[in-house]
């Protein structure tokens, strides 16, 4: 999570480039066996379901790359104190863009929450919780270092200038 003060304009951003990269490697591998039916050079030596099933493991790998690129999404958060608004834009990889607006005295909260992934570990992820009753999250992958969540929302907070929570 990369936090830039503009004059008026402070832009939170985070990027999931290394799930990126991981998806990418699983769709790469996964074209890679889909070809090699066609390619190998022994590919006439092998069976009907040897094809079939080297087929189906490339699709599959292929498949799990792809939606793990489109399950990481890139967030923008522009809190802009000139027009009293924050704009957060959500896009996903090959996806539509999610806009969310708020006037910067709509948000109640700059919460840091936890949260447990799928092995149980502690991840953190930055939220901000208007008065309205939503919840937006400035995230795109929720981060094992507390720290770096930390000190994005007080980085937050003191552009707001609301009092650390």
């Amino acid at each position: 999570m990369r936090v830039t003060d503009r004059g008026t304009t402070l832009v939170v951003e985070d990027t999931p480039g290394c799930l990126w990269m991981f998806g990418t490697w699983f769709v790469v591998a996964g074209l890679i066996v889909l070809l090699m039916p066609f390619i190998a050079s022994n590919r006439n030596e092998m069976p009907l379901w040897g094809k079939l099933l080297a087929l189906l493991m490339g699709a599959i790998s292929a498949a799990v790359g792809v939606v793990a690129i489109r399950r990481s999404p890139t967030t923008r958060a522009e809190f802009d104190a000139a027009a009293d608004c924050v704009r957060v834009r959500i896009r996903a990889p090959f996806g539509r863009v999610r806009v969310e607006e708020a006037s910067l005295a709509d948000i109640g909260v700059v919460q840091v929450l936890p949260s447990r992934d799928g092995d149980g570990a502690e991840q953190y992820s930055v939220w901000l919780l208007l008065r309205d009753g939503r919840d937006i999250p400035l995230h795109a992958q929720a981060s094992y270092h507390k720290g770096s969540a930390e000190r994005a929302a007080h980085r937050i907070r003191e552009y707001l200038g609301h009092v650390p929570v």
